[in-house]
Parts: C-alpha cells; sequence; structure tokens
C-alpha cells in the first residue's frame, strides 16, 4: 500500500486536455483516410482552379470546415471543463492510496476507488500519467515529487489487467 499526495496544475491540466484531444481526434481519423481525402481534395482544388467554385469544392470546404470547427469546440469544452475542475478547488492537490487492489484519489471536490481492473491502459507524458479507464477518458496522475518505486507499481497493476 503507497499512499502520498500530488498537486495539480493548470499546465499539467492544459497538457492532459491536449493529449486527450490529439487521442479523441486520432481515433476518429485513420491517418490513411485523411491523408487521401488531403490528396483529394487538392487535386480537385487544383484541377479546378481557373474556374469558378462548383457545388462539390464548395461541399468539400464546408466538411473540413466543420472538421476543424469539431476539433476546436472539442478542445476548448475539455478544457474548459478541466481548467474548472481545478479552479473550484480550494486546494489544487490530491491525496491518493494504491493497494494491490484500487487506486483512490481524494481531492476537496470528492473522492474515487477504482479497481485495477478498471483501467485499460495509460501514457506516460512528462510531469503526468493519464490512466485510462476507457480509450478516450481516465485520471491524469500529476508524476512531479511521486517515488520511482510508486510510479512501477503503478506501471505494473495497470500492465498486469493485459492491455
Amino acid at each position: 500500500m503507497y499512499e502520498f499526495t500530488v498537486t495539480y496544475t493548470e499546465d499539467i491540466a492544459r497538457r492532459s486536455v491536449h493529449v486527450v484531444c490529439e487521442r479523441v481526434i486520432r481515433r476518429l481519423f485513420d491517418w490513411k483516410l485523411c491523408t487521401a481525402a488531403l490528396v483529394t481534395i487538392i487535386g480537385l482544388v487544383l484541377s479546378h482552379s481557373t474556374h469558378e467554385l462548383s457545388w462539390l469544392e464548395g461541399a468539400v470546404g464546408a466538411l473540413l470546415g466543420v472538421l476543424v470547427a469539431f476539433a476546436i469546440i472539442l478542445y476548448r469544452t475539455y478544457l474548459r471543463q478541466s481548467l474548472g475542475r481545478l479552479r473550484r478547488m480550494k486546494t489544487a492537490t490530491g491525496h491518493i492510496l494504491v493497494t494491490d487492489e484500487t487506486l483512490t484519489v481524494s481531492t476537496d471536490l470528492g473522492s474515487g476507488t477504482l479497481p485495477w481492473s478498471s483501467f485499460v491502459g495509460m501514457s506516460e507524458h512528462p510531469g503526468f500519467w493519464l490512466l485510462n479507464t476507457a480509450p478516450v477518458t481516465g485520471l491524469t496522475l500529476p508524476t512531479r515529487d511521486v517515488s520511482d518505486d510508486v510510479l512501477n507499481f503503478i506501471r505494473r497493476k495497470i500492465g498486469a489487467v493485459g492491455h
């Protein structure tokens, strides 16, 4: 069993949101499909660049605009939620309790306990880890001042789930 305290910061919240949004976008849009669509769009625009725009080119442009707007709205929504939670905290700290069976996070906003089987994976980033409970959701764990023993324990527990 390990107990420790972590400190949440605006920088970690922003970088965590960036990683999650990038993951969502990659999950929704396969890079091969996006590349093929981009090449097709460039070809259409170049082949008709001496003429007025056709309805097809307008539709493609509108679709691209919607996709860009979707990405921006997604990012802003996640960021607003994350920073909102951070700002509602009286102290931006979390108390973490790690046992062989569970991980518990407690802040002044509430607490939650998850069994290790709830995690589907994790990703390590400078200063924080994302502990995923689904492909695009999870917990942000600041890693500054957390001992290597604890981090290795968490890594083993989430890796043992088989994902």
